[in-house]
């Protein structure tokens, strides 16, 4: 890169890319997290990462319907499982 930009990107990396969805426990995927990692460490602009919570978060975000209705409880017990 040799222009000097602002230019930032963000990535995103699905829940379901870093972690076994269909566990109702947290469960990471070592390998995946360590392949994207490697991949991302090519990278020489500006980034963002963020992710989703995978099976850290959706067991509790489905058990407390929150795609449907929000729920001060199910929001607080989700946050503090991811």
């Amino acid at each position: 890169m040799n222009e000097k930009t602002n230019d930032i990107t963000v990535l995103k990396i699905g829940g379901s890319v870093i972690t076994d969805k269909s566990s109702d426990e947290g469960v990471a995927k070592e390998k995946s997290i360590m392949r994207i990692a490697r991949e991302i460490s090519f990278f020489e602009g500006r980034l963002i990462i963020v992710h989703g919570a995978g099976s850290f978060g959706h067991p509790q975000a489905q058990r407390y319907a929150l795609a449907d209705k929000f729920s001060a409880e199910g929001s607080a017990v989700t946050h503090r499982s991811v």
